[in-house]
């Protein structure tokens, strides 16, 4: 902000008019020019002072004339001294009259007016500067939204046109002996893979992909490898290999063991499928997933804005009242010491509430930026579990405030976790959306319950209940299959899936389901505490 942007003449005559009614002497404010810009006597406004330009060059600190150099020069007696803002003489005020009573009067006008122009300067540039702040981060939370609302809807599309192609095709169908060497294998598999059946047929499974494995998923392959000793079959598990072609696909196979009459292994029988194209889809309709999220959050925080902002404007137009009410005493005559001094205090006590509003809603602007960059973030940070999920919850705000919902948050006090934030973050927003896009539809309150228990140095169990119309037995069964949905043509189908990736595969838990119609759901999620995942400080 320029320093002298508020050096509005208006704003000093108000000044110079209520304090020389309220001392009984002339006041006079110069600029840097040492010219009268104004003055209780306003005959004298454009006039230059040549005290208060030696005073603004910096050759005095002060300028005084007495009673005797004021007759022999034909000027005013008075005592003229420089205003300050943050470091800089950007103003003189002076008092007439006599020297003495001048140079009482112009300490105390000086210290008084300072301050005002501090508090001013001050919250002129706070105020420029959030606004700024919200204006850039708002116009880029808005194109990066739309951007990413755009390629959902393009995404989507793809999923469906990807689902009519697998519609039309068929997985390929293997067995192996009891040596786990293949005896059979369908034509499409020899088609997706680049192999020929005299480089299959015969060999086992180490021999013929083994070979082709990547690093990737390697986990699923060893677990594989282990149902087998056990001979105990297995579903859906991926696994990422590298064809002569270096081409790179996700393997998905699910199998069973079959037995002779006397129970010994004859081998297995299972179904291969090339699911590469829609893991990478899930992966990215995951992603715009997080995006949504982000935009519930930017409407969230605008939401909780509005509030302390609101309170400011308010505050703003009453101090303005408080003025023009000054200024009326003024006129009329009516306006003395205990007026300016009741103004000042109002003053004052305005400006408090404005700054803390201001700095409030500076607070839930910096909130809001730490949970969208742990969005973006796949690092572990440690953090206070109970406060980031009122964060997470604030960002919710105008879906949970449009109906009577009631939330309530059960944490131990200053419980630390170091972990990925973000994780949390699309649990916790996923559970919300799907209780009000589900549970509660059609209702107009509803209770939200979320409770963390730590389990000494074992793990942590988070437990999210709401008192919806709960699922019926297919709906439980069904609800963490990817692109499952009850209700078509509102959202992905992706929540709940998200939710167990989360908790099985990234944080390595456990999620267990509870409800039935009319009852509600309950689910509570065990996490282990281990370094790089989850550990409570």
């Amino acid at each position: 902000m320029d320093r002298l942007s508020f050096l509005d003449p208006k704003i000093f005559q108000n000044i110079c008019e209520q304090i020389a009614a309220a001392i009984g002497y002339n006041i006079n404010v110069m600029n840097a020019s040492g010219i009268i810009i104004a003055s209780s006597n306003k005959l004298r406004i454009g006039e230059q002072h040549y005290g208060a330009l030696k005073v603004m060059r910096g050759e005095v600190d002060f300028f005084a004339v007495d009673g005797a150099t004021a007759k022999a020069h034909d000027v005013y007696e008075g005592y003229n001294l420089p205003l300050e803002y943050q470091g800089d003489r950007i103003a003189n005020i002076g008092v007439t009259a006599p020297l003495e009573e001048a140079r009482r009067y112009a300490e105390v006008v000086r210290i008084c007016v300072n301050a005002i122009l501090r508090d001013i300067g001050r919250e002129i540039e706070h105020k420029a500067v959030l606004e700024s702040e919200v204006r850039k981060r708002t116009a880029e939370l808005e194109k990066e939204i739309q951007r990413h609302k755009q390629t959902e809807a393009e995404l989507i599309l793809s999923r469906e046109r990807l689902n009519d192609t697998l519609m039309s095709s068929s997985d390929w169908l293997w067995e192996t002996d009891a040596d786990n060497r293949y005896v059979y294998l369908s034509e499409i598999f020899y088609d997706v893979v680049g192999l020929t059946p005299e480089e299959v047929l015969g060999r086992t499974r180490d021999e013929v992909l083994g070979k082709l494995l990547l690093s990737t998923n390697r986990n699923q392959w060893e677990e594989i490898s282990q149902l087998q000793k056990e001979r105990r079959g297995f579903r859906n598990l991926c696994y990422e290999i590298k064809t002569p072609a270096d081409e790179t696909l996700i393997i998905e196979v699910s199998a069973k063991p079959f037995f002779d009459s006397e129970g010994n292994l004859r081998g297995y029988r299972g179904t291969g499928a090339d699911v590469t194209r829609e893991k990478i889809m899930e992966e990215a309709l995951k992603q715009s997933e997080k995006m949504a999220g982000l935009g519930e959050m930017v409407a969230g925080v605008a939401h909780e804005v509005n509030t302390p902002l609101g309170v400011c404007v308010t505050v703003a137009s009453h101090l303005e009242e408080e003025l023009k009410s000054l200024q009326e005493r003024y006129q009329s005559g009516a306006m003395g010491r205990t007026h300016l001094e009741n103004y000042l205090q109002e003053a004052f006590q305005s400006y408090d509430i404005i700054k803390n509003n201001l700095n409030r809603a500076a607070g839930l602007i910096r909130s809001f930026k730490q949970i969208a960059v742990d969005q973006s973030s796949e690092h572990p940070r440690l953090f206070d579990f109970g406060l980031y999920i009122g964060e997470v919850l604030t960002s919710l705000g105008p879906k949970l405030s449009r109906t009577n919902f009631n939330t309530v948050v059960n944490c131990p006090d200053n419980l630390k976790i170091k972990a990925r934030p973000d994780l949390f973050a699309h649990i916790i927003t996923n559970f919300v959306v799907n209780s009000l896009t589900h549970g509660f539809e059609n209702q107009s309150h509803g209770a939200i319950t979320l409770c963390v228990l730590p389990k000494g140095t074992e793990s942590l169990v988070l437990v999210y209940k709401d008192n919806g119309k709960g699922m019926d037995a297919e709906s439980r069964k069904r609800i963490y299959e990817p692109f499952y949905t009850t209700k078509r043509g509102v959202g992905s189908g992706l929540g709940m899936h998200i939710i167990f990736n989360i908790v099985t595969e990234q944080l390595g838990g456990t999620i267990e389901c509870s409800s039935s119609l009319g009852q509600g759901v309950r689910f509570e999620i065990e996490i282990p505490q281990r370094q790089g995942t989850l550990e409570v400080i």
